[in-house]
């Protein structure tokens, strides 16, 4: 199973809720490296990095994981909104992608909520 997707978004999730960020982390790298396009990786991996932007971790954890945010797809001056937009537009007719994107817009900026509804709405259209 270690080149199973599947493997590693479940140990993404069960890392994640028990709170154990490095091992959230090496699941993700593991599950993004499988499939870097796939809708559930950049869900988790905006929800990974939103987590990290709004939480103050240990001073080790967060270089750590801050070292890490480019084999993630954030680099440069890139905010996970951007991120998320770009992904989108990566991928315009893959239904799954649309979900996704519309998920974490809602998740990142809670105010673009009509717009994350249209773009499922576009999304069930494809």
């Amino acid at each position: 199973a270690p080149n199973e997707l599947r493997t590693h978004l479940y140990a993404f999730e069960v890392a994640t809720r028990k709170q154990r960020r490095l091992l959230a982390l090496r699941a993700l790298l593991k599950a993004r490296a499988i499939a870097p396009a796939d809708a559930r990786v950049h869900r988790c991996v905006v929800r990974f990095l939103h987590e990290r932007a709004s939480q103050t971790l240990p001073a080790v954890l967060a270089q750590v994981i801050d070292a890490t945010q480019a084999e993630l797809g954030l680099t440069g001056k890139a905010t996970l909104l951007d991120v998320n937009d770009s992904y989108a537009r990566k991928y315009p007719d893959d239904a799954a992608a649309q979900m996704a994107h519309a998920q974490m817009l809602a998740l990142l900026a809670p105010s673009r909520k009509d717009e994350a509804v249209e773009a499922v709405l576009r999304a069930l259209s494809l």
